[in-house]
């Protein structure tokens, strides 16, 4: 399937600022996964360390350090993974998605670590068609991995946009 104009001009701002968002500032930057994505990476990617992070109240998520030099995914500074097996995370950043009493809200991360962020936000059916497409990759996640997920990425209206 051809991809949008938007799509497109969204995947030239990574490219663009180069994936600032694959390279840790400090080194203790972590990527969520989903226990789906976990289990493909793990065995498909064996040099790949997945850890586990115990929550709160017995809840557990899987995830993987991106040191400074670089996710352990990248190489020539290009992801390995296909679109299907990236981490939805990665897909779909700067966006943060939060679920809050049901109802699913998406932010701009507004933190500087992208750089692309305006140029992103101008893109109006980019959001549109965007946002439908992660409530599907969403929608596939459990009820678990969602509030996971949710309780990870918790940003404020004060710090972040809503689109």
């Amino acid at each position: 399937m051809p991809l949008s104009e938007d799509k497109i001009e969204f995947r030239n701002a990574c490219f663009r600022c180069k994936g600032k968002c694959c390279y840790g500032e400090t080194g203790k930057e972590i990527i969520p996964l989903t226990a789906k994505e976990a289990e493909y990476l793990e065995r498909n990617y064996l040099d790949l360390e997945i850890k586990i992070m115990n929550l709160y109240k017995g809840r557990e998520m899987a995830f993987f350090y991106v040191p400074k030099t670089g996710c352990p995914l990248l190489k020539d500074k290009s992801c390995i993974l296909d679109e299907e097996h990236k981490p939805l995370n990665c897909k779909i950043y700067p966006i943060i998605p939060l679920e809050k009493n049901g109802k699913l809200k998406f932010y701009l991360d507004k933190s500087g670590l992208c750089p692309e962020v305006e140029n992103i936000e101008k893109l109006c059916s980019w959001k549109e068609n965007t946002i439908r497409e992660i409530k599907k990759d969403w929608k596939k996640l459990s009820k678990k991995e969602r509030n996971f997920m949710s309780e990870l990425t918790k940003v404020t209206e004060s710090t972040n946009k809503e689109i």
